[in-house]
């Protein structure tokens, strides 16, 4: 696809009914899962990411997919796979990174009880093996981007497939148009118009109403090589 489509297709995604409500069916189940099991305090940037995020997807997940420099609708599995790891990456953390900085900072819960010190439990010391096991774990928001790198790669592919078949579609029914419009030209070539002006014209006087069907159905006939 080339630079000059991607913009109109892009339009025509964000603007479907069909997309729109799939963002907000599944947006409103990610918030709903936030309210059950998450700490009260829901802010508006936590409401409006998952839509975000989703709306990100809709968005920049088929283009990699779709970006070949050619007319070609849709970029080959090697070459596609690179191209989407690289771009979804790209935007993905910087959905993220927009999202950590601009989110709000939950302070520490004050029901967690204080670290025990003393016999019963002291804490690990500077540099022990529980800094060590700290320091292994990940950081929820690199798992976060993990998979939603992952869904990007598989949901692009699907979206870029789907919108390359319609567009297939679109060019065999214009196909089929320049077909039929080829056909009703070779029909009215002069010598076929000649034949059919001179029977229309012995027709008039012997049956002036067939005449009359037979010019409706040659002025219907012209009519459809106008919009061909």
């Amino acid at each position: 696809m080339r630079q000059e489509l991607i913009t109109p297709t892009i339009l025509k995604r964000v603007t479907s009914r069909a997309n729109l409500a799939i963002i907000l069916l599944v947006g409103g189940m990610f918030c709903l899962f936030r309210f059950t099991l998450g700490p009260p305090g829901v802010s508006v940037s936590e409401i409006a990411f998952p839509f975000i995020l989703l709306l990100g997807h809709l968005v920049f997940s088929p283009l990699p997919w779709q970006w070949t420099g050619d007319d070609a609708p849709m970029a080959g599995l090697g070459r596609g796979i690179v191209q989407s790891l690289l771009f979804n990456v790209a935007w993905v953390t910087l959905i993220l990174s927009v999202h950590q900085v601009a989110g709000p900072q939950r302070p520490r819960d004050l029901r967690e009880p204080p670290p025990l010190s003393g016999p019963e439990g002291p804490p690990p010391e500077r540099g022990g093996p529980g800094r060590e096991q700290r320091d292994r774990r990940a950081s929820p928001i690199v798992g976060l981007a993990l998979v939603n790198v992952s869904f990007a790669l598989v949901f692009g592919w699907v979206f870029a497939d789907k919108e390359a078949t319609e567009a297939r579609e679109r060019s065999m029914a214009g196909l089929l148009r320049q077909s039929r419009s080829r056909a009703l030209q070779n029909q009215l070539e002069p010598h076929v118009l000649y034949n059919a002006l001179s029977g229309l014209s012995e027709l008039v006087y012997e049956d002036p109403l067939a005449a009359e069907e037979v010019i409706t159905r040659l002025a219907d006939l012209y009519r459809m090589l106008t919009i061909h």
